[in-house]
């Protein structure tokens, strides 16, 4: 519902009937009477030269702290979580959001977490003989099978000391929120190089990186493991996310499904890495790199992607690894952000069983629908009780690098979802080589010289609040 702060005749109160059938029916007037500020008419603030009354509590600041992403408008489960996040200041039945009468004041205290309370390969596109609709959504159609009926939203049990995520949203072991902005990049080596560029000059909080592999690719994978330590140490103890890939190696067919003995490399590969980094909250693991093409809901390619995704899951959990998780999604990684349907979605309840299990997704889409696209796709996620991060995306999909595709409303979509929803983002990528210069944040590789259009939004979103 919006804020009636901002539209004078049309307050809560005098549209009780117009308000009834709406699905937010009664938040904003059950917010009023239950705060009762001195003043409930949305009156301006004092005029200069006024100051306000150390005790009164306007309407619209109830609404300010309700609106947690912003956007002008309060639903049921903001007003609900923001409920909860004051229940404990309200001890031995004084009305929400006021000190006991001994402290002397009646003012709204500071909207904190209670104590007691955890708030919860190097080229990765699809097969170049996909066929393309640059049109609708630059990748293959999808199936027009309905999306399955969700699953009641579910918290996730916080993990002590951990990241976790709750109510749709990521919080970092300290209990504060998280919101993943960053860079995929592929170069481990380039990651040491650049890291002060990355870190200080972009000022990110998390990078997405491949796995780095000893041998030459398209060879038997064989992972460096003290390669992706120095990684992990260099920007973990900067409190930079480290996010794990397993995106090259052997098995960089993107689309296809993993299964007998290629599965069981990617298992043991999973279970050393989580292994390693067990003790280190900051190291969040993604799943296998855009497995599963265009997949019909309850197909066996349906239940054979599944099976990949619950046995690399596992394989980090079974080493007591309790670190996020970021499962990627079906349709090449975009699950529903291009109008298609979700895997994550449809198979939700194996996914809560894992445990701290944050939704993946990639965008390419060059569709004039995107927008609305990305914005029901994570709200399918939220309602079905995941937070949601895109750790891939960009404003064009270079493929092959024969038939690149305009996704650039795609990418605007995601760079708006970053404020309007609060969803993390990772851009691809940090280019390395004269090869990735379609995708330059810079002039030049590397971060070096001024900053093209797309490296300015890029900058602008890890520069934001």
């Amino acid at each position: 519902m919006p804020n009636p702060c901002h539209d004078q005749a049309n307050r809560p109160a005098d549209n009780v009937s117009a308000n009834a059938t709406s699905e937010n029916a009664g938040i904003v007037s059950a917010a009023q009477e239950a705060y009762q500020p001195r003043h409930t008419d949305c009156h301006l603030p004092p005029a200069p030269g006024q100051p306000r009354d150390a005790q009164e509590l306007l309407f619209d600041d109830i609404f300010k702290a309700i609106d947690r992403n912003r956007d002008g408008n309060i639903n049921l489960q903001e007003f609900t979580a923001f409920s909860q996040l004051i229940a404990p200041f309200n001890p031995g039945g004084n009305r929400p959001g006021v000190n006991p009468p001994d402290h002397g004041h009646d003012v709204l205290p500071s909207p904190v977490p209670p104590p007691d309370v955890t708030i919860d390969p190097i080229e990765t596109r699809h097969p170049p003989d996909v066929t393309i609709d640059p049109i609708e959504t630059g990748r293959p159609p999808i199936s027009s099978d309905p999306l399955p009926r969700p699953h009641p939203p579910t918290d996730t049990t916080p993990v002590t000391g951990n990241f976790s995520s709750r109510n749709g949203r990521i919080y970092d072991p300290s209990g504060k929120e998280f919101q993943p902005r960053g860079f995929d990049v592929d170069n481990p080596q380039v990651a040491l190089q650049d890291i002060d560029k990355i870190t200080k000059d972009w000022s990110v909080n998390m990078i997405r990186i491949n796995a780095p592999q000893k041998t030459a690719y398209g060879q038997v994978n064989n992972y460096d493991r003290e390669m992706m330590q120095k990684v992990v140490d260099a920007y973990t103890k900067r409190g930079v996310v480290v996010e794990i890939v397993d995106g090259i190696g052997k098995y960089a067919n993107w689309g296809s499904i993993s299964s007998g003995n290629e599965l069981k490399e990617r298992e043991k590969f999973a279970r050393e890495v989580g292994e390693q980094f067990k003790n280190n909250p900051y190291v969040w693991f993604a799943t296998p790199n855009e497995t599963g093409g265009a997949i019909k809901a309850n197909s066996k390619e349906d239940q054979a992607w599944l099976q990949e995704e619950l046995t690399y899951d596992r394989a980090i959990r079974s080493t007591g690894n309790k670190n996020i998780i970021v499962q990627g999604d079906d349709f090449w990684g975009q699950g529903a952000t291009a109008g298609g349907q979700s895997a994550i979605v449809r198979h939700a309840d194996d996914f809560k069983q894992i445990g701290n299990i944050v939704a993946g997704q990639h965008v390419y889409n060059g569709s004039a629908n995107a927008d609305r696209q990305l914005t029901d796709a994570v709200n399918q996620m939220r309602n079905n009780g995941f937070a949601v991060i895109v750790d891939e995306f960009g404003y064009v999909n270079a493929g092959d690098g024969t038939h690149p595709v305009n996704t650039q409303s795609g990418s605007d979509a995601v760079f708006r979802a970053v404020e309007r929803l609060g969803i993390g983002a990772l851009p691809f990528r940090w280019a390395t080589s004269g090869g990735d210069r379609v995708y330059n944040f810079t002039r030049d590789i590397r971060g070096n010289g001024p900053r093209t259009a797309w490296g300015q939004q890029i900058w602008n979103m890890t520069h934001g609040d």
